[in-house]
């Protein structure tokens, strides 16, 4: 409901929804008095629907036994279909976040700050405002919403 099976890219239904109304929709699609809609992906890739970018409140998450496991996914995550704009990751750790950040090909990496709002830059951190969706060399574009020089 949320994918499109035949192309693979998002439902232009569900872009921009909330969450409670996407959920009532896969509600009353599937079986009726379940509090909570499980979305769980176990891989990446098209066959994998919920692996793709997501305008719309719903969050995949991939259970690892491992950081180096992790950051694959990450990777594999990244290439499948959001390169060169923007990445996020929550973590304590200094070195998984530097980790993070030198196998993921975005053009600005959001640390413990909302990837939707923080994206946009001056809401939740100090990165250069924008309010245009450019995706960077990783998204085979000439310019990056990253680069910013103040005088």
């Amino acid at each position: 409901m949320l994918i499109d099976p035949e192309t693979g890219f998002q439902q232009p239904m569900a872009v921009g929804q909330k969450a409670t109304d996407l959920a009532a929709r896969v509600r009353s699609a599937g079986e009726a008095g379940h509090e909570t809609v499980d979305c769980a992906d176990s891989g990446v890739g098209r066959e994998y629907p919920l692996s793709v970018e997501k305008l719309f409140p719903v969050l995949t998450v991939y259970r690892t036994k491992s950081v180096d496991e992790a950051l694959r996914v990450c990777i594999d995550v990244n290439h499948a279909g959001g390169r060169g704009h923007t990445a996020v990751i929550f973590s304590r750790d200094d070195e998984i976040i530097r980790k993070f950040s030198d196998v993921i090909d975005a053009g600005r990496i959001i640390v413990n700050s909302p990837g939707s709002i923080g994206a946009l830059g001056g809401v939740y951190n100090d990165m250069c405002p924008h309010s245009h969706s450019d995706a960077g060399g990783g998204g085979n574009s000439t310019t990056t919403t990253s680069t910013c020089i103040i005088t």
